[in-house]
């Protein structure tokens, strides 16, 4: 029983258990869920109550794309979040150990759901009034082929945009959103690091200094077009009460290109130049995914200078790798696929997209393509693999901190393990650690509300810590 039958059975309905599925609407029993992960739903439905393994999965639902392995591990997981199952007592979807997963909750076909027709509904065309005209001949005919004929044309207007709805979505995302929405009214410059490569810097609002270190695929004036750089508003959010500092770092963006020292200490170079050429003396350091180790590594070498430090979806070396299950090291090893790739192939959609898979996985079909143009701007494929290939470790640093810091991970990250951001929590010395239930990296970045909050409150506590001093 594949996708298409059950799109066939009355109402493209089903019910698993308890239960209901719309695989058409990508709906489990109100809750939405990726398209992809109904995909998966469906392959399992049809071959219950038998086992399918991760790679019939992968050939089945991604056929001829490349992905990171576990995608399917994180399609799996979003459909036991939606059916509410949990993978340690399993009620629907079991997983056999080096074999696949398998449905074990009952499936039951849907049944026929009567469409009433309201008052207000337009009568059938039968019941049409005849339409007589002054030679007495009937207009019955005509007229109903008139609006035989208008109904044609608007079920094809519509039948082409449901077609191509997602070329029609990121084509708005690109040209139509940064004319009709807000604009960040930024002011960018450059600054030259001290072993001689500019840096592009964008400033906007104004307050006490939030220096945010990005880490990499940026982009300070394409990355505003799209919705899914900064989702949740972010930079509106935080411009309103701060001069918020952003950067693209060296190789990136609107930044020098032609460099190959990706090292931390040419990282902290780049950071150390933008402070210095806005004169900054005391600041906050906001640091999403790689630009972490970048300002732990800051903050401790000049405490004085920086007034608290939020670490974002982050962490200090790869000492986490050897804390975690097997799953992550498969992981791991598939990401190191992917860098490959990435040096050769990065013209390729392919190629992108699995970026994409890799960091957002809950992404919509539109936030993925344009996240992957994003991408194909901000860099090209050597630069993204020679930058990945330095594990940076700021673990020496994350120990002599003593600033005021937050550390925040998120239990759905497909980049960083949890034990990623409690390591580097426990590292330093007075750290606060939060953890953002369901939330992927993308999320853990900044891209959902309740970072905003977090982030928020912590600065506060800086404000009023200078309100009751000056008191």
């Amino acid at each position: 029983m594949n996708r298409e039958k059950l799109r066939q059975t009355p109402c493209g309905r089903f019910r698993l258990g308890e239960r209901w599925i719309n695989p058409e609407a990508n709906d489990i029993d109100g809750a939405r869920v990726e398209a992809k992960s109904m995909d998966v739903l469906v392959a399992l439905v049809e071959a219950a109550p038998s086992v399918v393994s991760g790679a019939a999965l992968l050939d089945r639902v991604w056929p001829n794309v490349v992905v990171v392995d576990n995608v399917v591990y994180q399609a799996v997981a979003q459909l036991r979040k939606a059916l509410g199952d949990d993978p340690h007592a399993p009620r629907y979807i079991e997983n056999i150990p080096r074999r696949g997963y398998r449905l074990i909750a009952p499936i039951e076909r849907g049944t026929l759901e009567t469409r009433v027709i309201g008052a207000g509904a337009p009568p059938p065309a039968a019941s049409l009034p005849s339409v007589v005209g002054r030679d007495g001949r009937e207009h019955n005919d005509k007229h109903r082929t008139r609006i035989a004929t208008f109904a044609a044309a608007v079920c094809l207007v519509a039948g082409l945009g449901f077609a191509f709805r997602t070329q029609i979505g990121v084509w708005m995302a690109l040209h139509v959103a940064p004319i009709t929405s807000q604009t960040i009214d930024q002011h960018i410059a450059f600054a030259t690091t001290s072993d001689g490569v500019r840096i592009a810097y964008a400033t906007s609002g104004a307050g006490p200094p939030l220096v945010m270190t990005l880490g990499w695929f940026t982009h300070l004036e394409k990355g505003l077009l799209s919705p899914s750089y900064d989702s949740a508003g972010q930079l509106r959010w935080f411009s309103r009460d701060h001069l918020v500092v952003r950067y693209d770092g060296r190789g990136f963006g609107l930044s020098d290109h032609n460099v190959t020292d990706f090292s931390l200490e040419a990282r902290v170079r780049d950071l150390e130049a933008v402070v210095d050429a806005l004169g900054l003396e005391r600041f906050a350091i906001d640091a999403f995914s790689a630009g972490g180790p970048t300002a732990v590594t800051y903050a401790a070498r000049h405490p004085e200078r920086v007034t608290r430090l939020i670490l974002l979806g982050t962490f200090m070396n790869n000492a986490f790798v050897n804390a975690v299950d097997p799953v992550w090291t498969e992981r791991y090893a598939a990401s190191n696929r992917m860098w490959a790739l990435a040096r050769t192939d990065w013209d390729k959609p392919a190629a992108r997209a699995a970026m994409v898979e890799w960091v957002h996985p809950k992404a919509s079909e539109v936030e993925r393509r344009v996240l992957m143009e994003l991408y194909r701007v901000s860099a090209d494929g050597p630069t993204f693999a020679n930058f990945a290939a330095v594990v940076p470790d700021a673990s020496e640093s994350a120990r002599q901190l003593r600033v005021p810091t937050l550390v925040v991970a998120g239990t759905e990250d497909t980049e960083l393990p949890v034990e990623a951001g409690s390591q580097l929590a426990a590292a330093i010395p007075g750290a606060r650690f939060e953890l953002l239930e369901g939330a992927d990296h993308f999320e853990t970045i900044g891209h959902d509300a309740r970072v905003l909050q977090l982030v928020s409150s912590f600065l506060d506590e800086e404000t009023r810590a200078n309100g009751r001093r000056q008191r």
